[in-house]
Protein backbone atom coordinates (compact mmCIF):
# COMPACT_ATOMS: atom_id res chain seq x y z
CA UNK A 1 0.00 0.00 0.00
CA UNK A 2 1.39 3.35 -1.03
CA UNK A 3 1.96 6.46 1.40
CA UNK A 4 -1.19 8.22 2.07
CA UNK A 5 -1.06 11.76 2.53
CA UNK A 6 -4.18 12.66 5.10
CA UNK A 7 -6.81 15.58 4.12
CA UNK A 8 -5.76 17.42 7.43
CA UNK A 9 -1.78 17.20 5.76
CA UNK A 10 -2.75 17.73 2.34
CA UNK A 11 -4.66 20.88 3.51
CA UNK A 12 -1.33 22.12 5.38
CA UNK A 13 0.69 21.18 2.10
CA UNK A 14 -1.25 22.95 -0.45
CA UNK A 15 -0.77 26.13 1.37
CA UNK A 16 2.71 26.10 0.97
CA UNK A 17 4.38 29.09 -0.69
CA UNK A 18 7.48 29.70 -1.21
CA UNK A 19 10.24 26.25 -0.84
CA UNK A 20 12.02 26.47 -3.73
CA UNK A 21 13.62 23.36 -5.41
CA UNK A 22 17.11 23.37 -5.21
CA UNK A 23 19.14 21.16 -7.35
CA UNK A 24 22.64 19.51 -5.82
CA UNK A 25 24.46 20.49 -9.28
CA UNK A 26 26.21 19.72 -12.16
CA UNK A 27 28.11 16.19 -12.24
CA UNK A 28 31.54 16.44 -12.70
CA UNK A 29 32.95 13.66 -11.18
CA UNK A 30 33.08 11.28 -7.55
CA UNK A 31 35.51 13.71 -6.79
CA UNK A 32 33.24 16.97 -6.62
CA UNK A 33 30.42 16.04 -4.27
CA UNK A 34 30.08 18.11 -0.39
CA UNK A 35 32.79 17.25 1.62
CA UNK A 36 29.92 16.23 4.24
CA UNK A 37 26.51 16.70 5.00
CA UNK A 38 25.71 20.29 5.21
CA UNK A 39 25.09 21.82 8.68
CA UNK A 40 21.23 22.88 8.20
CA UNK A 41 20.71 18.84 6.88
CA UNK A 42 22.68 17.46 10.02
CA UNK A 43 20.09 19.50 12.35
CA UNK A 44 17.44 18.15 10.37
CA UNK A 45 18.80 14.55 11.15
CA UNK A 46 18.67 15.79 14.85
CA UNK A 47 15.36 17.28 15.00
CA UNK A 48 13.61 13.83 13.71
CA UNK A 49 15.67 11.70 16.45
CA UNK A 50 14.31 13.83 18.73
CA UNK A 51 10.70 13.68 17.55
CA UNK A 52 10.58 9.66 16.24
CA UNK A 53 12.23 8.06 19.14
CA UNK A 54 12.04 4.68 17.45
CA UNK A 55 14.90 5.90 14.46
CA UNK A 56 18.19 4.30 15.09
CA UNK A 57 19.68 4.90 11.32
CA UNK A 58 20.24 8.22 9.05
CA UNK A 59 22.04 7.58 6.07
CA UNK A 60 23.30 10.93 4.20
CA UNK A 61 26.19 11.53 2.23
CA UNK A 62 27.16 8.98 -0.74
CA UNK A 63 28.20 10.73 -3.51
CA UNK A 64 26.23 9.90 -6.85
CA UNK A 65 24.51 11.34 -10.17
CA UNK A 66 20.54 12.06 -9.89
CA UNK A 67 20.18 8.95 -12.24
CA UNK A 68 22.48 7.38 -14.78
CA UNK A 69 22.00 9.24 -17.64
CA UNK A 70 22.15 12.50 -15.53
CA UNK A 71 24.34 15.18 -15.79
CA UNK A 72 23.20 16.66 -11.72
CA UNK A 73 24.40 15.53 -9.05
CA UNK A 74 21.92 14.21 -6.84
CA UNK A 75 20.97 15.83 -3.54
CA UNK A 76 22.76 13.02 -1.58
CA UNK A 77 26.12 14.16 -3.26
CA UNK A 78 25.37 17.93 -2.46
CA UNK A 79 24.75 16.75 1.44
CA UNK A 80 21.49 18.14 1.89
CA UNK A 81 19.41 14.27 1.33
CA UNK A 82 18.80 12.24 4.38
CA UNK A 83 17.71 8.50 4.42
CA UNK A 84 15.42 8.19 7.89
CA UNK A 85 15.49 4.06 7.63
CA UNK A 86 12.29 3.01 9.18
CA UNK A 87 11.67 -0.11 11.00
CA UNK A 88 8.78 -2.08 9.29
CA UNK A 89 9.07 -2.12 5.39
CA UNK A 90 5.94 0.11 4.49
CA UNK A 91 5.32 0.49 8.10
CA UNK A 92 3.21 3.54 9.65
CA UNK A 93 6.47 5.24 11.44
CA UNK A 94 7.73 5.60 7.97
CA UNK A 95 4.32 7.20 6.83
CA UNK A 96 4.13 9.10 9.85
CA UNK A 97 7.63 10.91 9.34
CA UNK A 98 6.90 11.25 5.73
CA UNK A 99 2.95 13.43 6.78
CA UNK A 100 5.42 15.36 9.88
CA UNK A 101 7.84 16.80 6.98
CA UNK A 102 5.32 17.81 4.81
CA UNK A 103 3.40 19.32 7.07
CA UNK A 104 6.37 21.10 8.25
CA UNK A 105 8.30 21.43 5.19
CA UNK A 106 8.06 25.48 5.75
CA UNK A 107 9.63 26.02 8.61
CA UNK A 108 11.97 22.81 8.02
CA UNK A 109 13.23 23.99 4.16
CA UNK A 110 12.27 20.69 2.77
CA UNK A 111 11.54 20.54 -1.20
CA UNK A 112 10.98 16.94 -1.28
CA UNK A 113 9.99 13.81 0.39
CA UNK A 114 10.04 10.25 -1.24
CA UNK A 115 8.30 7.60 1.07
CA UNK A 116 6.84 3.86 -0.02
CA UNK A 117 5.97 4.74 -4.28
CA UNK A 118 4.96 7.96 -3.34
CA UNK A 119 6.66 11.55 -3.71
CA UNK A 120 5.68 14.95 -2.29
CA UNK A 121 7.62 18.07 -4.15
CA UNK A 122 6.77 21.93 -2.43
CA UNK A 123 7.52 23.81 -5.30
CA UNK A 124 4.90 22.41 -8.10
CA UNK A 125 1.52 23.71 -7.88
CA UNK A 126 -0.66 22.25 -5.07
CA UNK A 127 -2.41 19.76 -7.59
CA UNK A 128 0.60 18.40 -8.24
CA UNK A 129 2.98 17.99 -5.47
CA UNK A 130 1.82 14.60 -4.01
CA UNK A 131 2.31 11.40 -6.79
CA UNK A 132 3.54 8.29 -7.47
CA UNK A 133 7.42 7.72 -7.40
CA UNK A 134 8.45 5.55 -9.82
CA UNK A 135 11.86 5.52 -9.32
CA UNK A 136 14.62 2.19 -8.95
CA UNK A 137 13.61 1.95 -5.41
CA UNK A 138 10.57 2.35 -4.07
CA UNK A 139 11.50 3.71 -1.00
CA UNK A 140 9.65 1.09 1.77
CA UNK A 141 12.78 0.94 4.17
CA UNK A 142 13.80 4.53 4.59
CA UNK A 143 11.90 8.09 3.69
CA UNK A 144 13.59 9.99 1.57
CA UNK A 145 14.15 13.90 2.67
CA UNK A 146 15.54 16.62 0.83
CA UNK A 147 16.29 20.44 2.05
CA UNK A 148 16.48 23.20 -0.16
CA UNK A 149 20.26 25.31 -0.54
CA UNK A 150 19.01 27.85 2.82
CA UNK A 151 18.00 26.55 5.98
CA UNK A 152 14.38 26.98 6.91
CA UNK A 153 13.61 28.88 10.34
CA UNK A 154 13.18 25.96 12.36
CA UNK A 155 16.95 24.47 11.52
CA UNK A 156 18.01 27.87 12.54
CA UNK A 157 16.30 28.36 15.52
CA UNK A 158 14.25 25.86 17.78
CA UNK A 159 11.89 28.55 18.84
CA UNK A 160 10.18 27.94 15.43
CA UNK A 161 7.19 25.86 16.30
CA UNK A 162 6.34 22.42 14.46
CA UNK A 163 3.86 20.38 14.34
CA UNK A 164 3.79 17.50 16.69
CA UNK A 165 4.13 14.01 14.69
CA UNK A 166 0.36 12.26 14.15
CA UNK A 167 0.01 8.46 14.29
CA UNK A 168 0.46 6.85 10.62
CA UNK A 169 -2.12 4.31 9.60
CA UNK A 170 -2.41 1.40 12.13
CA UNK A 171 0.85 2.31 13.78
CA UNK A 172 1.06 1.18 17.40
CA UNK A 173 0.46 4.75 19.29
CA UNK A 174 -2.80 4.86 17.04
CA UNK A 175 -3.19 1.32 18.08
CA UNK A 176 -2.24 1.70 21.85
CA UNK A 177 -5.21 3.90 22.01
CA UNK A 178 -8.13 2.16 20.52
CA UNK A 179 -6.99 -1.08 22.41
CA UNK A 180 -6.78 1.46 25.55
CA UNK A 181 -10.67 2.74 24.13
CA UNK A 182 -12.02 -1.01 23.73
CA UNK A 183 -10.84 -1.76 27.51
CA UNK A 184 -12.57 1.28 29.11
CA UNK A 185 -16.00 0.51 27.10
CA UNK A 186 -15.49 -3.09 28.52
CA UNK A 187 -15.33 -1.90 31.59
CA UNK A 188 -18.07 0.19 31.31
CA UNK A 189 -19.96 -2.55 30.21
CA UNK A 190 -19.37 -4.87 33.15
CA UNK A 191 -20.40 -1.59 35.73
CA UNK A 192 -23.92 -1.87 34.12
Amino acid sequence: MAWHLPDIVRSVANRIQGVPYDPGGPWIDDQHCSPGVKPHAAELGRIIRASFPWVRSIGALHCTRLSATSDQMSLHGAGRALDVMVPVLGGPEGESLANWLVENAKELGVQLVIWNRSNWQANLPPRARFGPYTGRSPHTNHVHVEVTATPGRALLDPSVPLTRPRAGRGDSQGMAGLVVFGLILLLIAKRR
